[in-house]
Formats: C-alpha cells, sequence, structure tokens
C-alpha cells in the first residue's frame, strides 16, 4: 500500500517552533484505506527533536521512525542530513529490504529510496528518491500527491497576509488539498515541537 498523500512541514522562526502535518490516506489502485497508524512523528537525537513526515510507502516511514539514526555533533544540520543523516538511511534501508535499484542514463544499480520531509534544528529538508537533500527558500515546505495545492494555498495565504497561526494555515491547505486531490483523506495529523 501506497502513501499518496500530503505532508506539509513549516518552520516558525518567531516561536522557535517546528511543524509538520500529514493526512491519513492509504492507497492501492483507486482504493482508499483510512490509515491508524500516522505519517508524522517525532525523533530524537542528542536530545534534540527531530521531526519526520513521509510518502512512497508505509514500509519506509516504518523504517524511519525505528532506525538508529547518527548522532549530531554541532555542525551545520545541512552538512549533518548530508553526509551522516543520508548514508545512514541508505544503510537502514538496505537492512529494512527497502532500498530500490534502477538504471538511469546508463548509470546502473543507482539507489533509490523515497520521499520524506524532515524539520531539524529550525531547517526543514526534502529529501528525495534519489537521496538529494533539498531546502527551500520559504519556511514550509510540502511532499506528496497534493504537495503544489499545499505550497499555492500556503503562498497565497502568505502573499495576503492572512493573520492564521501556523497550526490554522497548514490546516486550512490541508483541507484545500482534500478536496481537490483523491489521494488525500482525513484525519490530519499535527506535531509540533520547540527548537533551541
Amino acid at each position: 500500500m501506497m502513501t499518496n498523500t500530503c505532508i506539509i512541514g513549516y518552520i516558525n522562526k518567531e516561536k522557535k517552533e517546528m511543524y509538520m502535518m500529514g493526512d491519513s490516506a492509504g492507497v492501492s489502485g483507486l482504493n482508499i484505506t483510512t490509515r491508524k497508524d500516522t505519517k508524522v512523528f517525532e525523533r530524537r537525537i542528542n536530545g534534540k527533536p527531530m521531526l519526520m513526515g513521509f510518502t512512497t510507502s508505509f514500509r519506509m516511514g516504518q523504517i524511519l521512525m525505528f532506525c538508529d539514526l547518527p548522532q549530531y555533533s554541532g555542525e551545520d544540520p545541512f552538512e549533518y542530513m548530508v553526509k551522516r543523516f543520508i548514508p545512514c538511511i541508505i544503510r537502514e534501508f538496505t537492512e529494512g529490504k527497502y532500498i530500490r535499484s534502477f538504471d538511469e542514463d546508463g548509470k546502473k544499480d543507482q539507489k533509490a529510496g523515497g520521499t520524506f520531509l524532515v524539520a531539524f534544528e529550525g531547517r526543514l529538508f526534502l529529501i528525495a528518491d534519489d537521496f538529494q537533500v533539498g531546502e527551500d527558500v520559504e519556511l514550509f515546505s510540502s511532499v506528496g500527491c497534493g504537495a503544489s495545492y499545499a505550497k499555492a494555498s500556503l503562498t497565497t495565504m502568505d502573499k495576503l497576509g492572512i493573520k492564521y497561526s501556523k497550526e490554522e494555515r497548514m490546516k486550512l491547505a490541508m483541507e484545500v488539498v482534500a478536496y481537490k486531490s483523491g489521494g488525500v483523506v482525513e484525519p490530519f495529523n499535527l506535531i509540533t515541537c520547540k527548537y533551541d
């Protein structure tokens, strides 16, 4: 069962808070199941909160929930993600029988995982299925089949100066996504935490 989904991550620099919201759809062809297990969750690295939200596969998400993650030494969070977090995730996906191989442009045995968001140390990272680490210029991002709707909704609210809290903005954006996308269903799960 795949996760045709919408995950939204948001960073609030003023309050030093990180947010992650996900829907509850499990999709198999044209069939949708409302899943009890959540697509957004919190991990701790050296006592520091890390929020994750996944799409692509529930198996991938389950590995992310319970795998051993590398310690954080206080380096730049982007460097940590690229040099330590991603190699660890590739190992964990391989051991968990989730890693996929494919050929691209004559390069054999390229490794693929899945797509997910990570909020860590007040930064929001998008991990793509080829394990690249991306970081949007905005303080929010989204992944899944509803990502474009979510980003458009959040951008519109920002441009109009709508005075909703970050939580209210995320919920409204997710409602728009569920209205427009057949792969996104309620309930919407929100997690939030403070960062240093």
